[in-house]
């Protein structure tokens, strides 16, 4: 949440680049719209582009985006209006936000993308059939529970579940 937003100038004093991010799920419309969507991020970026806070604009989704827009999950007729209002009020703040930022000289820049293993809590099949034994017990999910015993047979037969994410530094 402390870098909100990157921006790159061209040469010529421009922006060239905004990357932004928030940590909230894009999902303004949910499975009854179905056409493809870049949902709230797309709109916002569509604005950033259009009120030439940058040539080009590019969403991260933050770190624990566990946060959902109201209202979500939308058919196109009912999320439309709320798109349009979400995506302006996010350009509406991160354009404030721009005209109280500070430069930093950073030439050149590099980046970097590296698949990096994360941290996990070593599991064996009998683990997961046992939880999805408890699941069902209880009457959990059953998608859940199906997913646990797919990783059981996986891992059964030689697969990995561990949890590997291409990480990309910039400087």
């Amino acid at each position: 949440p402390e870098i909100r937003w990157l921006r790159f100038d061209a040469a010529d004093g421009r922006a060239k680049l905004l990357i932004h991010n928030h940590a909230m799920h894009a999902v303004v419309f949910g499975p009854r719209m179905l056409r493809v969507s870049a949902d709230w991020p797309g709109e916002v970026n569509r604005l950033i582009v259009e009120r030439r806070l940058a040539r080009h604009a590019l969403f991260l989704q933050g770190t624990a985006g566990n946060i959902n827009t109201a209202p979500a999950c939308c058919a196109e007729a009912e999320g439309e209006p709320e798109l349009r209002r979400i995506g302006a009020s996010y350009a509406d703040d991160l354009e404030r936000g721009l005209a109280q930022g500070f430069a930093v000289e950073a030439a050149p820049a590099a980046g970097h993308l590296r698949p990096t293993p994360l941290p996990c809590e070593p599991v064996t099949p009998d683990f997961l059939r046992d939880a999805a034994a408890r699941m069902r017990a209880i009457g959990g999910r059953a998608y859940v529970i199906d997913r646990l015993e797919e990783m059981a047979l996986y891992m059964g037969h030689g697969g990995d579940v561990s949890i590997t994410a291409p990480l990309q530094v910039l400087r």
